[in-house]
């Protein structure tokens, strides 16, 4: 009788281990190799926007030792972290987990601009208790709407973000095509899709900096939202700031990356317009008759 168990027992052991190779390990190896690949790239061709990252996290991890509202420091660390697992995402060759990240990033960026115009809403998202309330106040629709009033612009204007938001939700719906997050991007081309991903990360990342920034300038003097300095001591609350120097040089990249996508595209016919807001229904590109497409 032991000795069936015995027999028995081997054979499920035999048919666990034939059962530890297939489609969904070979996936996960070849990820591992996407992701060695790439990171030998990322520390020696994508070194800056590398450090951009590094610093970035560390930047934003300080910011949130100084936030007074518990939410706010929770919102901070968030971006650290989403910087951090974008960048391993973006090494993986997961772009779709790249999309979702940078729309995290999105949402995130543009309650920092509403708590940078009105440092009063920290409190009142800090403390809004209610699920179905935080998403008819607070959704990422919501919260551009507001940004548009606030910038003068009339009921029927379309800011930028929420256009960028379809885009990278655009990557993430099922559709007859399948994923195709840069069509101009061969699906074999791993390192095209290295640098996509990083740049667009690297996009995201700067925006957030940028509307940080600007809530560190608006922030109230009573210090009830941020606070840099003990008011009893008089000293700083917290260390000194991590440098963001190396954001001059991935400034310089994005730019360099713009100017690029649009020689690319301009014998296409396809024209990217000023980043402004729109008419509802406009496209924040146009595509010219092939007759007009430059010529190079």
């Amino acid at each position: 009788m032991a000795k069936r168990r015995g027999a028995k027992s081997q054979r499920q052991s035999g048919s666990n281990r034939q059962n530890l190779d297939g489609t969904a390990m070979d996936f996960v190896r070849r990820t591992d190799l996407t992701r060695r690949r790439n990171t030998i790239a990322v520390t020696t061709r994508y070194a800056i926007g590398l450090a951009g990252c590094n610093q970035a996290a560390s930047w934003f991890r300080w910011i949130s030792e100084a936030c007074v509202v518990s939410g706010l420091a929770r919102l901070m660390e968030r971006v650290s972290e989403d910087v951090c697992r974008g960048l391993d995402c973006a090494i993986s060759g997961d772009t779709a987990s790249v999309s979702d990240i940078s729309r995290d990033l999105m949402e995130i960026e543009v309650l920092l601009r509403e708590f940078a115009h009105d440092p009063s809403r920290v409190r009142k998202w800090n403390d809004q208790a209610d699920d179905h309330m935080m998403a008819r106040e607070f959704s990422f629709g919501r919260v551009v709407d507001r940004l548009r009033q606030a910038l003068g612009e009339e009921q029927g204007m379309v800011l930028p973000d929420k256009m960028e938001y379809a885009a990278h939700s655009a990557g993430l719906h099922p559709t007859p095509t399948g994923r195709r997050a840069y069509a101009w991007v061969a699906e074999s081309d791993s390192d095209g899709h290295l640098q996509e991903n990083l740049t667009d990360l690297l996009e995201h990342i700067k925006r957030n900096i940028h509307a940080a920034l600007d809530l560190i300038e608006a922030a109230p003097e009573d210090q009830s939202v941020l606070k840099f300095v003990d008011e009893g001591t008089g000293t700083m609350a917290v260390d000194p700031p991590p440098s963001l120097d190396a954001w001059a040089d991935v400034n310089n990249v994005l730019f360099m990356r713009q100017l690029e996508m649009r020689e690319r595209l301009s014998p296409l016919g396809i024209e990217f317009l000023p980043r402004s807001p729109r008419k509802t229904g406009e496209s924040f590109f146009q595509v010219r008759p092939s007759g007009e497409a430059d010529e190079h």
